[in-house]
This record gives C-alpha cells, sequence and structure tokens, in this order.
C-alpha cells in the first residue's frame, strides 16, 4: 500500500458524523468565533466518532473530509445572515473536518486511523477559491499539518476573500502524504463533497441542510 490514492469523491462520511458536525456548527454560529466555532465541532464530532466505533458503524474506508460555510459568526453587532450573502470586506468563513477511520480493521492488528495517526503523517488542506462573476482565481489558502497520535478528527478554518465584488466557488482540497521506507504508509488525495450550509430557508426553500456534489457558493455585495 506504499503507493495506494483514494479519492474522497469515493469515501461517504456517515451521516451521524455529519450530523454532529452540524449540531455543532449551528449551536457556536451567532455567539462564538470561528476559532471557537471549529473547536466544538472537533469536539462534537470526535465524541461521537468514539461511540461509533464502540458501535461498530463508521466510515467505509480510511478517510473522508466535509465542509461547513460560508459562516458569518455574529458577535455584538457583527454581520447579519444568511453567510451566503457577504457584504464586500465583511468576514465569512469556511470550515473543513478531516476524519480518519477507526471502524476500518487492518492487519497488526490495527486500524486505518491508528496507523495514519500514529505515524504522524504530514497533511494539507487548501481552499480555493474563484471569482466567478470576473472568472478569476480570488485566492488559495494552503494549511500544513500533521496528524497526532490518537487524534482521529481535524478541524481547519479559513476566512473567505471577500474583496471582490460578484459570485465564489470554494473548493476545499485534502492531502496526505505518505511516509517513506521503511515506514510505507499510503498516500491519499480528495476533496470535500459533502457541505453543509446553515442558511435558513428563502421564500422558495429549502433550509439548512448538506449539498452534495458542488463547492460551498456565496455572493458579495457592495
Amino acid at each position: 500500500m506504499t503507493t495506494a490514492t483514494r479519492n474522497a469523491r469515493e469515501v461517504k462520511v456517515s451521516k451521524s458524523v455529519m450530523e454532529q458536525a452540524a449540531a455543532a456548527a449551528e449551536s457556536a454560529v451567532g455567539v462564538r468565533s470561528a476559532y471557537d466555532i471549529a473547536a466544538e465541532i472537533e469536539a462534537r464530532v470526535t465524541a461521537k466518532l468514539e461511540a461509533a466505533q464502540a458501535e461498530r458503524a463508521e466510515l467505509e474506508r480510511w478517510w473522508d473530509i466535509l465542509a461547513i460555510g460560508p459562516v458569518q459568526p455574529t458577535i455584538g453587532t457583527g454581520p447579519v445572515q444568511p453567510g451566503c450573502i457577504v457584504k464586500q470586506g465583511e468576514p465569512a468563513y469556511a470550515f473543513s473536518i478531516l476524519v480518519l477511520n477507526p471502524g476500518l480493521l487492518l492487519p497488526g492488528p490495527t486500524n486505518a486511523a491508528k496507523l495514519l495517526s500514529d505515524f504522524g503523517l504530514p497533511y494539507e488542506i487548501q481552499f480555493q477559491t474563484s471569482n466567478m462573476t470576473l472568472m478569476v482565481p480570488a485566492g488559495t489558502d494552503s494549511q500544513a499539518s500533521n496528524f497526532n497520535p490518537g487524534q482521529f478528527v481535524y478541524v481547519s478554518v479559513t476566512q473567505l476573500p471577500s474583496n471582490l465584488l460578484g459570485m465564489h466557488e470554494t473548493n476545499i482540497l485534502a492531502r496526505i502524504e505518505g511516509a517513506g521506507v521503511p515506514a510505507s504508509a499510503p498516500q491519499f488525495g480528495g476533496f470535500a463533497t459533502a457541505i453543509l450550509d446553515l442558511d435558513g430557508p428563502g421564500l422558495f426553500g429549502p433550509g439548512p441542510g448538506f449539498n452534495f456534489n458542488q463547492p460551498i457558493r456565496y455572493v458579495v455585495y457592495p
């Protein structure tokens, strides 16, 4: 498995993990900073993952990634909702949740999450945003770090570009670098296809929920 790859489109985040991520974001938004929201998401998803591991009902393969956004925390006299309608220069955020799968048992005995985290493998999250009105790149935020032994949930947050007017789309890419010989840990790459939109329903609906196979979308107005 030294050169194994897996596209995140082929991996499905479990419904229970998505529900906990949604509940954490909805309870925290409006009263906390973006980094407080990230910490709340990580804590709740980790707790659910541990419970699901005991039930032997979790992710199907090695790992997956999902995203939440756009989010505009309302603090004091801060921005108003909905988060996908952003006034030029106002802060708006997106979150990624990378989950390693402790439910996939491997020879050893071990499991996918323990193997990847114990190696302390480097990983990178990229938030790539384009202005679709002008058809130009709006910015890329690359965040690199390493897995920690025993930690199976990793939440990243970025401030979305809001300096250019128009429609924007943000894709979230993930890459897990493998360890070389003699460690021989596999490498992976993929992108988030499950996007949680927290905005309430408009006149024609729908309400908050997950969108699949599309990027984070928001508009910046003057």
